[in-house]
């Protein structure tokens, strides 16, 4: 998954800094032009852990946890006032899973996990304007999780995980 991602002359990344936490950070390539991009969870004890970090028209998107723990994608111009969240996909943080985004044929791919065995996986597209979410794909079996999608020539690949087993 990438973790970083060029707008316009700088790129954005995820960095660590004893007095934010894990946040996204700037750089144009130098020491001098290297700073935090956007505090979501200011404190050093209440980070946003910001992963998958892709761009689309002029756009960052990425997923990072809000300051109530739920992990969303969102929408950035890399300042403060140009950054929202399109999504939720969950209301717990779900440290060291990852959700996507991924860019595919002009569009934002994502999945949601399965936080009740009852539930189902699913596949979101977005053109990653608020709620534009749409649902492309849901597991068919309750507890069933879908991977992050995979860009391969000129489709997008995913598997399906059933609670027994793929």
């Amino acid at each position: 998954q990438p973790r970083a991602a060029q707008l316009g002359s700088e790129f954005y990344f995820p960095a660590y800094s004893s007095s934010t936490g894990w946040e996204l950070w700037k750089t144009n390539g130098t020491q001098a032009g290297t700073r935090l991009a956007l505090d979501l969870t200011p404190g050093s004890l209440n980070f946003s852990l910001p992963c998958t970090i892709v761009a689309l028209n002029n756009r960052l998107f990425f997923t990072a946890v809000d300051a109530q723990g739920a992990r969303k994608v969102w929408s950035s111009n890399g300042s403060v006032g140009g950054t929202q969240p399109i999504h939720t996909l969950s209301a717990g943080q779900r440290l060291g899973e990852s959700f996507g985004p991924v860019v595919f044929g002009g569009a934002l791919y994502f999945t949601t996990p399965v936080e009740d065995a009852a539930l189902r996986g699913r596949l979101w597209r977005s053109s990653g304007a608020v709620g534009d979410a749409t649902v492309v794909y849901e597991a068919a079996t309750p507890g069933g999780s879908i991977t992050v999608p995979v860009a391969v020539g000129n489709r997008l690949v995913f598997t399906v995980e059933r609670p027994t087993g793929v």
